[in-house]
């Protein structure tokens, strides 16, 4: 689908009722134009879910912090992953909470109860500000928008559903 002459939009797969459903996943787009590269990063969770995030899909936390991630769901079989590999000291809980998080501890993470049923995804995104404070000490620091954080690059990281360089647009679907 064409929007204007420099937007186009393509839907995968096709958009349709049987198969919208379906679309379910973390989902990543980039793009670049004239040296510089940007890239989105698209959570989302079916609706009818057995396990869903409780709060934010999004949580971004500085190095040191801690910061819990939780999950809904009425089965008491919950496992989770991050980055694919399994934490199996996690696995029963429907809540995890990181102390002293480290920029290791970035990631996507995932609960879940049956390996084919539906995810609950979330994105942590950990800042080092030492090192940002150390070199940029006279930059004045990005504005973001709509819950959207400054990175260390000067660039606002949007949460899903904002776009632009200050995340200033927004536009919510529902699947």
């Amino acid at each position: 689908m064409q929007l204007s002459e420099d937007v186009e939009v393509l839907e995968l797969p096709p958009s349709n009722k049987k198969q919208s459903d379906h679309r379910a996943g973390v989902f990543s787009c980039s793009s670049s134009s004239n040296g510089s590269t940007r890239s989105i990063l698209v959570i989302n969770h079916r609706k009818n879910s057995n396990v869903l995030p409780n709060g934010f899909v999004t949580k971004t936390v500085n190095v040191g912090d801690s910061v819990t991630l939780s999950i809904e769901s009425h089965s008491s079989k919950v496992k989770w992953r991050k980055g694919g590999v399994e934490i199996s000291q996690w696995n029963g809980l429907k809540s995890i909470t990181l102390n002293n998080v480290t920029v290791e501890d970035d990631g996507i993470y995932e609960a879940y109860t049956c390996r084919h049923s539906p995810h609950a995804y979330m994105r942590l995104i950990v800042r080092d500000f030492r090192y940002f404070y150390l070199i940029f000490i006279d930059i004045t620091v990005c504005i973001c928008y709509n819950g959207g954080v400054c990175s260390s690059s000067q660039n606002c990281i949007c949460p899903p559903g904002f776009s632009g360089d200050s995340c200033e647009n927004g536009k919510i679907t529902k699947l």
